[in-house]
């Protein structure tokens, strides 16, 4: 459902583009070919020495039969150019014969949709066919002779049918759309109190915070060049020892991972760096990570999703392996994400570890937090896939209803996934923005409103609290 859901848009953008082209271009193209062929059809009723009136039915049914094979031929050709183009060209390969991976499934539903057109158009030549011989006389031949046939009519039954399904799903689709039916999760997160949040880190303490910049985590091939890049992070902690907690133990931490499509960005983001301190000053410590980007591709190729993942599972070992070091307890280890961080939080249990450094420590979090996010529906097909899911680790994410980027029916059918494959409600939290677009986290969706993020910080922080066990968190004097 989550895989299919994802090709809807990219699908239905194919059809509309095959549709146009295919009824205008075959106006011109059924003219042209009924042209080239006249002398052919005219030669072969001359041949037979027919009568004026049964040279005319014997063309029709010439020209009729050759219509119905354009008509199949010019679905294919246009199916298989735009579908082609499509996916080489948003795969940043140019025309190369680069057909991404993760499109597969698309020429698959196109290849069984072109084999159902290709088998009417021969169910109606065999029914134009079977219609001349059973007269045993051309001249009986009529388009509404051939209607009339058992086999014409169960090809344009199905046709129909097709179509009628078609219209009733696009428009049950749009129905809900419009009335906004089915919106799972929380409504309006910034007009709903958040829930109870006990503990230490439940409030912004006013404290300073500190940053360690460009700190090494690991290292991975960049994907412009064949050179081993450096992959770096920010580290801003609190400047206070006054959290502590009856078992003792360090501080929580929060793996902090920008977004940009996976082409741009980094943890220079304004979202990141003010997420990061505030944080900080609720008693975190906050890893904000670069991972590796390509900004030669016009939408994200399934390989550098994948790449942008292990190199975020890389980072959560490296903040295992030195947690000593940052005073940071392993056991309580959260990622947030905005736009493609929040896919790349969302998607960590589908991946396998990679080599981006720190082999041979855990890369299991506590939680993830999403801005704009969604799981990237592809890596279901790859390394772990849903069976993964069975840790039901906590899932927070916050959406927009006008997002034009991460379409808000992706995070209706992650929500909706996560919740068919068991995660109880409290691990499996959506929350609306009315009226928000993409990474609706800073403008006020209303004129005088507040940005949303004053409201969701609360949510988020409660979910942070409950997921980490932070309740017992005492703040020392």
């Amino acid at each position: 459902m989550l895989v299919v859901g994802a090709y809807l848009p990219a699908s239905l953008v194919c059809s509309a583009f095959a549709s146009a082209m295919h009824w205008l271009g075959l106006g011109v193209a059924s003219l042209v070919l009924m042209l080239a062929m006249a002398p052919f059809a005219v030669s072969r009723c001359q041949a037979k020495h027919i009568t004026e009136m049964e040279y005319a039915q014997k063309l029709f049914f010439y020209l009729h039969r050759c219509w119905i094979w354009l008509d199949g031929f010019a679905s294919v050709l246009i199916n298989v150019v735009l579908l082609f183009a499509f996916s080489c060209l948003t795969s940043g390969a140019g025309l190369g014969m680069n057909i991404e991976t993760q499109w597969l499934l698309l020429w698959v539903l196109q290849a069984i949709a072109l084999t159902a057109n290709i088998a009417m158009c021969g169910i109606q030549v065999a029914a134009c066919r079977a219609q001349g011989h059973a007269q045993g006389q051309p001249r009986h031949y009529s388009p509404s002779a051939a209607d009339s046939t058992k086999q014409h009519r169960w090809s344009q039954g199905m046709e129909g049918c097709i179509l009628l399904f078609s219209s009733l799903f696009l428009a049950s689709l749009a129905l809900i759309w419009r009335f906004e039916l089915l919106r799972p999760g929380i409504w309006d997160a910034t007009a709903t109190p958040a829930a109870a949040c006990e503990g230490c880190h439940c409030f912004t303490h006013n404290i300073t915070t500190s940053i360690r910049k460009g700190v090494v985590y690991g290292t991975a091939p960049d994907l412009t060049s064949s050179r081993m890049l450096d992959l770096v992070l920010d580290v801003h902690e609190p400047n206070w020892d006054g959290f502590s907690n009856e078992t003792g133990g360090g501080r929580p931490a929060i793996v902090m991972i920008h977004g940009g499509s996976f082409k741009w960005g980094s943890r220079n983001d304004e979202i990141q760096r003010r997420e990061a301190v505030h944080l900080a000053k609720h008693g975190f410590v906050v890893f904000n990570i670069d991972y590796r980007v390509d900004g030669r591709q016009l939408l994200p190729q399934l390989g550098r999703v994948r790449n942008a993942v292990h190199d975020a599972k890389a980072a959560i070992r490296f903040v295992r392996r030195f947690a000593d070091r940052f005073d940071v307890d392993a056991s309580r280890i959260a990622t947030w994400g905005s736009s493609a961080g929040a896919i790349i939080s969302a998607s960590q249990e589908l991946v396998d570890e990679g080599q981006s450094g720190n082999p041979g420590f855990s890369s299991d979090v506590a939680a993830h937090v999403g801005l704009s996010g969604c799981l990237w529906p592809f890596l279901l097909l790859g390394a772990g896939g849903k069976n993964a899911l069975s840790k039901h680790t906590p899932w927070f994410n916050v959406h927009g209803t006008h997002d034009t980027k991460v379409f808000p029916f992706l995070a209706q059918i992650t929500y909706h996934f996560f919740r068919i494959h068991g995660y109880p409600s409290s691990n499996n939290v959506l929350a609306w923005i009315p009226g928000g677009e993409h990474e609706a986290w800073r403008e006020a969706t209303e004129t005088g409103g507040q940005p949303p993020r004053h409201a969701l910080r609360k949510h988020i922080m409660s979910f942070l609290v409950q997921s980490l066990k932070l309740q017992e968190r005492r703040c020392s004097q």
